[in-house]
Order: C-alpha cells, then structure tokens, then sequence
C-alpha cells in the first residue's frame, strides 16, 4: 500500500528503470579551416621541383661536365667507328639513329596465326615453322606463298624434298604457274640459290620445303 505522497514518486522510479535512456549526442567539433590538400600536395611539388632543377643546375644529375664521362663517350663513339670500318656501315648503330621500329608484315592465310603474330608474318625475316611430321608445314608455306601471290609479289619454293604437289598448292590458292619452283641436288646447292634470288631484289618469299632435307653434299657422296 502507498500512499498518494510517494505514489508519484515509485511511478517514476519504475520509468526509470524500464525507460532506456536517451543521452544527448556529441557534437562533432569542426577544424579549423586551414590550406586544402591540393595546394599543399601543389607546393611540396613545386618544392621537390625546385630543389630538382637546381641540383641539375649545379652539373650533379647531368654530368655534362665530368671528364671522365666525356672520356667514356669519346670511347664509345671510336669503338662503333672502329667496328663499323672492319665489319661494314651499320655493323653497330645506335636504335634511335636507325629509324623506326616498325617491321611490315603479309598475312599467313592463317587468321589465328596472324592475331598471334600481331599482323601475320614479317617482311625481311627469316621465319622457321616447327612441327612434327604431317601437322601441316607444308600447308601454312603454301599459304603464305598464295597470300604474297595475292599481292603481286613474286614467291620460290625450294622442294628440297622432291614432294612439291601442284595439284595440292593449286586447291589452296596458289598460282601454280607464276611460281618458281627449285629441288636441287644438296643443301649446299638450295642454300646458294636462295642466296642469289634474295640479292637479286626481285623476289618477295622464299620457302624452303624442308631444312630437314638439305643434306650436305658430302654426305650423299659419301
């Protein structure tokens, strides 16, 4: 039992303790403003500039004035002189000297072939195919013969294996009649006249069928 006095007051002590309770929030104190990010990140840039271009000033990152890089260089240059008068013009040359990089290429007649070559085969290169017996050498050589016939261009087979099909490179879209075709005697043979057709000018592919086959003279005379 209680009485009217204190009823008001185990009312709110019963509130008290089923009641959570609410605190106030803090408040979030705001900085002070001050200089932005970029424009100090933009001064420390300009600081490591200047401190960047005086120490270049000052000879310590070119070294255009140490003599003994001057000695270097002059070394360098009479050892490229020398090399190029006793093995020929060009024999070493500086990348940048030499023009651009960019190397021509002709299609394959292989579509996934040319996407992984970055183009198809090379103009002025020397491409080896590498395979096993019968995974079809041959084939991709005849190929790229009728691509380059394609284009106008002047293609040799050197049969070194006495197997050249006409039948077979027609169906695959060689011009069977403007190609010229060589199935000489040995490897000493087929390697002299690819040499002569490329001095020549005149010729655009040279396939040889295959390197397997150029036996050396001597040993087919035993």
């Amino acid at each position: 039992w209680t009485s009217a006095a204190t009823q008001p007051m185990a009312t709110a002590a019963a509130a008290a303790r089923f009641t959570p309770a609410i605190l106030p929030r803090p408040r979030r104190r705001v900085p002070a403003p001050c200089a932005s990010a970029s424009s100090a990140s933009g001064r420390g840039n300009r600081r490591l500039r200047c401190e960047f271009v005086a120490s270049v000033g000052n000879g310590a990152l070119s070294g255009e004035d140490d003599p003994r890089l001057i000695d270097r260089q002059k070394a360098l240059d009479a050892a490229m002189t020398d090399i190029n008068n006793s093995f020929g013009k060009g024999s070493v040359t500086r990348l940048g000297s030499a023009g651009g990089a960019f190397v021509e290429t002709f299609p394959s007649g292989c579509l996934t072939l040319d996407f992984a070559l970055g183009g198809g085969l090379p103009k002025g290169r020397v491409v080896e195919v590498y395979g096993p017996e019968s995974s079809g050498k041959t084939t991709l050589a005849l190929h790229a013969i009728a691509e380059i016939q394609k284009l106008g261009g002047n293609a040799m087979l050197v049969d070194a294996e006495h197997a050249f099909d006409p039948a077979y490179s027609k169906a695959l879209g060689v011009d069977i009649e403007n190609l010229i075709v060589c199935q000489p005697d040995n490897g000493e043979m087929a390697l002299e006249i690819a040499d002569r057709m490329c001095r020549s000018g005149a010729i655009d592919l040279i396939c040889i069928d295959s390197v397997s086959a150029l036996t050396p003279r001597a040993e087919i005379e035993g």
